[in-house]
């Protein structure tokens, strides 16, 4: 159950930026952007995403440091 707020942002909110957002926010890609013609993520949403992540410690935030 203590993953269940983040599963719940990713599949509301963020979409499937929360990947990318979360890899670079953890130095594993260089620039979470996506694609075109895909809108790049609110920062308000990103902010919220790596909020709830930086409390679960997730190996992707450590893993390149």
């Amino acid at each position: 159950t203590r993953w269940l707020p983040l599963i719940n942002w990713e599949n509301r909110q963020a979409g499937f930026l929360a990947a990318k957002a979360l890899m670079e926010a953890g130095g594993v890609i260089r620039c979470g952007a996506p694609r075109h013609p895909w809108p790049p993520m609110p920062p308000a949403i990103r902010d919220g995403l790596l909020d709830i992540a930086r409390r679960l410690d997730p190996l992707v935030l450590r893993w390149a440091r």
